[in-house]
């Protein structure tokens, strides 16, 4: 049965993946890609914040919000079902 993660690496290749490794490294810490990174990121953080501000506006317009009672909820309910059925489907009687 093979043993993955034995050291059984030889100094030659892990040296070469070092090198490889180091090399993959400075290619992308070049400074057009730090720039373009950096620039995301700023945009990235400025319409997180915006998500965030019209969120919190909005959760706290709905907590302000009256409370309903049960008694109001009650005649609500009792003024909706005053009228009756506006459909009755002829095919499973269900009404709507």
């Amino acid at each position: 049965m093979k043993q993955y993660g034995a050291n059984n690496k030889t100094v030659d290749d892990k040296e070469k993946k070092r090198i490889q490794t180091k090399k993959y490294r400075t290619s992308k810490a070049a400074a057009e890609n730090k720039a373009a990174n950096n620039a995301y990121m700023r945009n990235y953080r400025a319409r997180t914040l915006n998500q965030k501000v019209k969120h919190n506006a909005y959760m706290r317009a709905y907590r302000t919000k009256p409370k309903t009672n049960i008694e109001v909820s009650i005649s609500k309910f009792h003024e909706m079902i005053a009228e009756g059925p506006l459909y009755i489907c002829s095919c499973c009687d269900q009404l709507w």
